[in-house]
């Protein structure tokens, strides 16, 4: 039921009755006032109680026809789905149900693996694990793009973002804990921050509850098996029988095509990932509509993993009889209409190795994109070297004409680094900004738990300015030569003179602050992770 039919009812009574409405009638409400009530009691949330389940929201599943349409849109809005509501969600949106798609802002797909024992939980998945965990993988990817599938455009433009993630429930009851795959975690977007208690004193209380009564196994020191089993062997989209009678591979089915879908996040929350065939699959044949897509991956503890995502080596037969990688499958697979791309790639000790072919792939795809993070695991200064090459050696060269946000981390921002390798990648940069006709603001940053190092230039209301910020007694400054380069670029977009601003950091800051501080961090990174990270960060350091 719509507004205007609200509306007529308001005026001529209940519905399927005569005669005149009471003053004490909801119906004598002006609409106004019914609707601010219907979305106080949508967001009636009860107060969290140690022992008691929250209240969710199929309690709303059955009211009268006038109120279907708001709690409908209210329901719909956010769905967090597994293996075993796929089904009933599928039932809700059949046939002229289809429209409730229409209500869709967010669908966080959240695929259940089964349990393992203590016997197993130090021991790397074997064979039989991995295929069964492929199959409920492949499974609940398919009967969710099938039903996306019925959506069809209409009113309504913006799509939906899709998160996926998998996860054992025995991920978090061995060695790890893994608060955020918990049934019961309150905090998916971003406004889930306002909730008391926040993610840090949540984090605080549940670490503490859990050990209180851990196992005996959590006293033992974390071995590679523990590791190897927590983060699994990356999920691949395979058909049920691997072959058929005759002994041949099986074709896997083609997935359903989902325009709906415009936004994919892939979360860190846990170290288990997507292998490249994945995501090449479901760019090419499901996400044709996306616009944005971003990923925060773990780098594999196993190096051949690693090579087989990024340059799908075949090392071993019983690894994966795939060839599919991020350099050369992935990237391409990407469709032209997506518009922001990031990747944050995490690693428990260290950062993640450098790959020269990288800044080559990426600097060439981002000429098609508006807002770009590359993975730590790119060089920024190859990249900007990559894409003055590019410019010169191509006749006519390459314009990013549609980048307009660029951010990278850099790892020669650092207190060991000199003043001539910080020069050379600031003029590096600044030579490739002026590649970049509609560039509004650039950050290039590094940090670690001791140091913060920030870059920025912005162009805001035909005012250019470029802000350095590192360690005061690391002395390293803008030079002339970086500053002329600058003054350069600037000079292209506006007719006022460049603003150069140097604001050291005056104390040594730990690592998240720099994600606070950074302009773009809303464009490619997700808040509830950084509060995440920071709640873990926070409760390391109080150990």
């Amino acid at each position: 039921m719509n507004l205007e039919a609200i509306h007529l009812a308001a005026r001529t009574g209940l519905p399927g009755t005569n005669g005149p409405i009471s003053k004490y009638s909801w119906f004598a409400l002006p609409l106004e006032i019914r609707l601010i009530i219907l979305g106080l009691v949508a967001a009636v949330e009860v107060e969290e109680v140690p022992g008691r389940q929250k209240s969710s929201i199929p309690i709303f599943a059955s009211v009268c026809l006038e109120w279907q349409l708001f709690f409908e849109r209210h329901t719909f809005r956010r769905l967090v789905l597994d293996s075993s509501t796929l089904t009933k969600f599928a039932k809700f949106v059949k046939g002229n149900k289809a429209t409730r798609l229409n209500y869709i802002r967010f669908v966080w797909l959240r695929i259940k693996l089964p349990e393992y024992t203590c016997l197993s939980c130090s021991k790397a998945e074997d064979g039989d694990t991995v295929r069964n965990n492929n199959r409920i993988f492949t499974s609940a990817i398919m009967k969710l793009m099938k039903v996306l599938s019925a959506w069809k455009p209409g009113y309504r433009r913006e799509g939906l973002t899709l998160e996926i993630s998998a996860h054992s429930p025995s991920d978090g009851k061995h060695q790890f804990m893994n608060i955020e795959m918990e049934d019961d975690y309150p905090f998916q977007l971003e406004e889930d921050l306002k909730r008391t208690p926040g993610v840090l004193e949540y984090h605080r209380r549940r670490t503490e509850e859990i050990r209180q009564r851990q196992g005996p196994h959590r006293q033992t020191a974390v071995t590679r098996g523990h590791l190897d089993r927590a983060h699994g062997t990356p999920f691949e989209l395979r058909p049920w029988r691997l072959r058929n009678k005759r002994g041949r591979p099986m074709a896997m089915p083609t997935l359903a095509e989902a325009p709906i879908v415009t936004g994919l996040r892939i979360r860190g929350q846990g170290f288990r990932s997507l292998a490249a065939m994945t995501f090449a699959r479901l760019f090419q044949e499901s996400l044709t509509g996306l616009l944005w897509f971003g990923i925060q991956r773990w780098t594999s503890l196993r190096d051949e993993y690693e090579e087989i995502f990024f340059r799908g080596m075949k090392l071993w037969r019983n690894i994966t009889d795939s060839c599919v990688d991020f350099e050369n499958d992935v990237l391409p697979a990407l469709p032209r209409s997506l518009m922001t791309f990031s990747f944050d790639q995490w690693q428990e000790v260290g950062a993640p190795p450098r790959r020269a072919r990288l800044a080559r792939l990426m600097a060439t795809w981002c000429q098609h994109l508006t807002a770009f993070c590359p993975p730590r695991s790119m060089d920024a200064l190859d990249f900007f070297r990559q894409i003055i090459a590019m410019r010169t050696q191509l006749h006519p060269g390459p314009v990013w004409s549609k980048l307009e946000l660029l951010c990278l981390n850099c790892r020669s921002f650092e207190p060991s680094s000199s003043q001539a390798t910080i020069t050379e990648v600031l003029v590096f940069a600044g030579k490739a900004a002026k590649l970049m006709p509609n560039l509004r603001e650039m950050e290039i940053w590094n940090t670690s738990p001791e140091y913060c190092y920030l870059f920025r230039y912005k162009l805001d209301r035909l005012r250019a300015t470029i802000i350095w910020r590192c360690p005061e007694e690391t002395n390293f400054d803008l030079t002339p030569g970086t500053i002329e380069t600058w003054v350069a670029v600037a000079s292209e977009r506006t007719h006022r003179q460049l603003s150069v601003e140097v604001q050291p950091f005056l104390m040594a800051a730990p690592a998240l602050p720099i994600y606070q501080i950074l302009v773009l961090r809303r464009s490619f990174f997700d808040p509830v992770t950084l509060a995440q990270s920071y709640a873990r960060m926070t409760l390391r350091q109080n150990r």
